[in-house]
């Protein structure tokens, strides 16, 4: 019990130490250039915390057969991410907004035209 109460102090400050104020920890806190869109960036820090949660587009579950994980898993996904074609499966699922179970996160308008510009640049791995 002792080390208990030692130990949870220590713990608590480890996380808040792990923190930032420059943290990013929401997809709404993602705002994407009009031009010049970042894979690492922007991109997959959308996906990740939007998309790429457990149950849903992450490694284990592959919901609907699309994993959002890696930049890999997104371009061989045939027709998810088109390089310069926006009729790319990705950017009709973003527009749509209705594929997804309620509660989800909904890409707001800057969101949507920033994966459409990302894959009309090539959809590169930047």
């Amino acid at each position: 019990m002792k080390v208990a109460l030692f130990l949870a102090p220590a713990v608590i400050l480890a996380i808040i130490a792990g923190c930032s104020p420059g943290d990013i920890t929401s997809p709404n806190q993602i705002v994407f250039p009009a031009k010049n869109v970042s894979f690492k960036a922007q991109v997959q820090p959308y996906l990740t915390l939007a998309c790429n949660n457990p149950g849903c587009h992450d490694v284990g579950t592959q919901s609907g057969g699309v994993d959002l994980s890696s930049y890999i898993s997104i371009i061989n996904t045939p027709n998810l991410a088109i390089p310069h074609d926006t009729t790319s499966l990705l950017v009709q699922v973003l527009d749509a907004g209705t594929y997804h179970p309620v509660g989800q996160i909904i890409a707001n308008d800057n969101q949507r035209a920033g994966i459409r510009q990302w894959i009309l640049e090539g959809a590169l791995d930047n």
